[in-house]
């Protein structure tokens, strides 16, 4: 781990460090470049995103051939390319703390033929959505974490549209708007292509999680069939006029029996569902779907957070009773209590 102070002599020391990695750490595997004074990044409303860039981490075919994880966490911070010569040996991108441009991030990826596990922060750049229409496969892909940063009129990068992840086990994206001083915007109704993406890659996908945004409810809805192995569905916002009603039916409904292999119903193995609490449920159709999902008389862990559902009337109701002795654990919408312990 390289760690350096914001000073003259803190750089100066990076910058020796950076002329020496081509000459001297042909063994490296390891690389974490950390900030001593910096704050890793956060939806702190009205804290600009973007940092002054001064200090350049180049990789190039002499640089740690051998590297096999690299972790950015300084965003004075930021990764050149300096020719096309592929990382082969490296399996981890994390550049969660220092925000990258959508090209920039592409080209990483595409050097990066045998990565596994990539975290990072997209940058919005006026000509971020002009790839051309190649399409990058990743084929050892499994894990993606993804936050996009919103410019002021609530664009979105995003670079789902341009891969194909046919190995791709976890997937998380969140939209950070920093733009705004006194609060939080309502989420974008416009973002990844998801449906694309899925479409496309047919992957094993096990974790979805889509934070900071409405995605249309359509779109996940679409997906969920060619979703077999997901384990956790996790969404905070569905889009303007929608309610979780469409997504909750399709939990439910029984597929048609074409196959007697196939199971009774779409994704067998969830055991985690959470839908936030600014769209419609109802109470009756969350039910409905959490007895499909319980065999009657078996025990099977579970765990479904609804919060615009009332938690007191869903706990209460006598089949979510037997189903909570037999693994269920719910979370739904509970009272606000005051200051002077008054619900609200």
């Amino acid at each position: 781990m390289l760690r350096f102070e914001n000073s003259e002599a803190g750089r100066l020391r990076f910058r020796w460090f950076l002329r020496s990695l081509s000459r001297s750490y042909s063994n490296l595997q390891t690389l974490h470049v950390h900030h001593a004074n910096y704050r890793s990044l956060s939806p702190d409303w009205g804290r600009p995103l973007r940092q002054p860039c001064y200090l350049e981490l180049i990789l190039d075919s002499h640089s740690a051939p051998h590297l096999r994880s690299l972790c950015l966490d300084a965003p004075e911070a930021r990764i050149v390319t300096s020719n096309n010569f592929p990382f082969v040996y490296l399996r981890e991108i994390n550049l969660k703390s220092s925000a990258i441009g959508i090209a920039e991030f592409l080209t990483l990826l595409g050097l990066s033929p045998a990565v596994e596990v990539v975290a990072a922060c997209i940058l919005h750049t006026p000509d971020g959505s002009d790839h051309g229409n190649a399409v990058l496969t990743l084929a050892n892909l499994k894990h993606l974490d993804i936050s996009y940063e919103c410019d002021q009129e609530g664009q979105i990068s995003c670079p789902l549209e341009e891969l194909d992840l046919p190995a791709l086990e976890w997937l998380y994206f969140n939209v950070v708007d920093n733009h705004w001083r006194w609060g939080p915007p309502s989420p974008p109704t416009h973002g990844p292509q998801m449906r694309s993406l899925i479409y496309r890659s047919r992957p094993p996908l096990k974790v979805l999680r889509i934070h900071g945004f409405s995605i249309p409810a359509a779109d996940v809805m679409h997906c969920i069939p060619f979703l077999p192995d997901l384990s956790c569905l996790d969404i905070e916002h569905v889009g303007n006029g929608d309610d979780w009603n469409g997504i909750v039916h399709v939990l439910t409904r029984p597929i048609p029996p074409s196959d007697a292999n196939l199971p009774g119903y779409m994704c067998p193995q969830l055991n985690e569902i959470i839908f936030g609490q600014e769209k419609h449920a109802d109470p009756d159709l969350v039910v409905k779907m959490i007895l499909s999902r319980m065999p009657a008389g078996s025990y099977k862990p579970f765990r479904v957070t609804v919060l615009s559902c009332w938690e007191r009337d869903m706990l209460a109701h006598p089949k979510i009773q037997d189903c909570i002795e037999n693994g269920l654990k719910f979370e739904g919408r509970v009272d606000r209590v005051d200051k002077w312990g008054k619900s609200e």
